[in-house]
């Protein structure tokens, strides 16, 4: 009967040793999902947006901001009227 118990007993901790391995490994690739989100909406501009947002509503919170077309829009405009400013 104890061998049992001690059999139940080392099964348990085995069990939960697994599943904090598998804890620790889904954090893991948890943290490195959010890193490639981060850096991919960095890359696009996505990021960008929002934080023209937060910006945006806290010096302008009487006024809505601009869509994320209108924003796109303005932004590609005063990248192109800065081209002729540089030499190369």
């Amino acid at each position: 009967m104890s061998g049992q118990v001690a059999a139940a007993g080392r099964e348990r901790i085995a069990l939960s040793r697994a599943s904090g391995v598998c804890r620790i490994a889904l954090s893991r690739v948890g943290r490195v999902g959010r890193g490639v989100r981060w850096y991919v909406r960095e890359l696009t501009g996505e990021a960008a947006y929002d934080r023209y947002v937060a910006a945006h509503a806290r010096t302008h919170p009487d006024h809505a901001p601009l869509t994320r077309a209108q924003w796109w829009r303005a932004r590609d405009d005063a990248r192109e009227s800065m081209a002729h400013e540089r030499c190369c």
